[in-house]
């Protein structure tokens, strides 16, 4: 089939709708369809359309629902996945931004694109509990590590403080970017952040240049092949979401064998487990700090959380997701 996948950032994007994009269209690929990725586009004689982002993407799913097949044809079924038949199909990924906004609130224009879809795609299950409608399919996502990443080799993790954690958060609100530089007062153990990730506004690159100490460095926007070494070189991921849909970086460190402290938000604990132990209270900067030191002073609970995200690792075998996308295509074409 011809595949279509469209993502509201440029395909090359380091942006996370960007990396799903090239991702599934590489698994989609290799299962023998013929894809190609847009920026908020689309092929005019596709098959499919796989829009990533409800809401960013509400235009371009409007326009493909108009264009290829009537919109009321895509309206009124509750029960069952649309079969396509005579017209293109349209499969739409909730990202975090869309399921998990800062009002709490769901966009018109991502109810909307969750209307007009043929099949609603989250990644995890707190995603899936969180829509609760009949046309959502979970599909986890998948990691397959470029060969040049599996054959590095990277240091040992260090098992003496300081330890050295890294965050990957472009610098946005949703990102709660600077939490670690709150918690800094509250330590009792020295830690070393490295923060990768590109500024969206003059105010967060300031500060971000501002705030650089011994205790946190922000390092920019790096290739990817450079941001995988230093993750697998870092003692643990940080995450101090406000939102996520599923982050891209917790799922490359676990493949990477770095273990993760994380802010306790459904996009988290869908993924990680909601009894998994490194995770914190939301936007709290005593209890992320509490939790660091914990890491710092106890080697029980530094293995205690690698155990835990080893044990992650058979979930993101890309065989799996190559399959649940192929037979997501074909259940609605039958």
């Amino acid at each position: 089939m011809k595949i279509s996948i469209s993502s509201p950032f440029p395909a090359d994007s380091l942006q996370g709708n960007s990396v799903s994009g090239r991702r599934i269209s590489g698994l989609l690929s290799d299962a023998g369809h013929q894809v190609e990725i847009f920026q908020d586009g689309f092929a005019a004689d596709c098959d499919f359309l796989i829009a990533l982002n409800a809401w960013r993407s509400a235009g371009v799913i409007e326009q493909f629902a108009t264009v290829q097949g009537t919109v009321s044809d895509r309206t009124g079924y509750n029960d069952k996945v649309y079969r396509v038949q005579s017209r293109p199909g349209l499969v739409v990924i909730m990202t975090g931004s869309d399921l998990f906004p800062l009002d709490g609130i769901l966009k018109a224009e991502t109810l909307r694109s969750i209307q007009l879809a043929d099949a609603i795609v989250v990644t995890q299950d707190q995603a899936r509990d969180k829509i609760n409608h009949p046309l959502v399919r979970e599909i986890r996502k998948s990691i397959e590590l470029p060969a040049e990443i599996i054959d590095y080799e990277g240091f040992p993790k260090r098992t003496t403080p300081p330890f050295r954690g890294m965050l990957v958060a472009h610098l946005r609100e949703q990102k709660n970017p600077f939490l670690y530089l709150r918690s800094i007062p509250h330590l009792k153990t020295p830690i070393q952040i490295h923060h990768y990730g590109n500024a969206n506004s003059m105010e967060f690159r300031e500060n971000a240049g501002k705030y650089s100490s011994e205790a946190y460095e922000w390092k920019g926007e790096v290739p990817r092949s450079d941001l995988l070494k230093a993750l697998k070189n870092a003692d643990f991921l940080l995450n101090t979401s406000y939102i996520e849909g599923s982050s891209n970086a917790i799922y490359e460190s676990i493949a990477l064998g770095t273990p993760i402290i994380a802010s306790a938000i459904p996009g988290n604990i869908g993924v990680l487990g909601k009894d998994y132990p490194g995770l914190f209270h939301l936007d709290d900067s005593k209890s992320l700090a509490s939790i660091l030191d914990t890491f710092s002073t106890s080697e029980s609970f530094r293995n205690q959380i690698q155990k835990w995200c080893d044990a992650l690792k058979v979930d993101f075998d890309p065989r799996r997701e190559q399959k649940d996308w192929c037979d997501l295509l074909a259940e609605l074409t039958v």
